[in-house]
């Protein structure tokens, strides 16, 4: 609701959302998934920021900007990265992981070419949204 992105896809436990409603997409995509891996309360940080440059698909990860957050009573970090996709092309990444207190996490992924500027501002509207079921 009130951006472009639609639901398109729900796999492996994630939910896609697209502008074009198709996947694979060479569009912006944003996904959004729940992991019940645990990670130690004083590795957070380091575990967001390797997730974020280390995205299958994205080379050369270059973090950015790297936050706190807190959403839905859920602490976590939003970070911005660049990177090189799997054309070569200049990816714009936008991350929030937020950590569930009895461990796992949930993962908001924004994904664009760079040069649609945009899309940081469109990610954080989705991402604020964010609320557990």
């Amino acid at each position: 609701e009130g951006t472009e992105f639609k639901f398109t896809n729900y796999l492996s436990g994630s939910y896609l959302y697209t502008i074009d409603g198709k996947t694979p997409t060479e569009n912006p995509i944003f996904i959004v998934s729940k992991s019940i891996d645990y990670v130690q309360q004083s590795q957070y940080m380091k575990f967001a920021e390797e997730r974020l440059i280390n995205l299958p698909g994205c080379v050369m990860g270059v973090i950015k900007t790297m936050k706190p957050i807190t959403l839905d009573s859920l602490s976590g970090f939003v970070g911005e990265a660049e990177c090189k996709g799997e054309k070569g092309v200049t990816e714009l990444i936008y991350q929030v992981i937020l950590f569930r207190e009895w461990g796992g996490y949930y993962l908001m992924v924004g994904k664009a070419k760079m040069g649609t500027e945009s899309y940081p501002e469109i990610f954080q509207k989705i991402a604020l949204r964010f609320k557990r079921r």
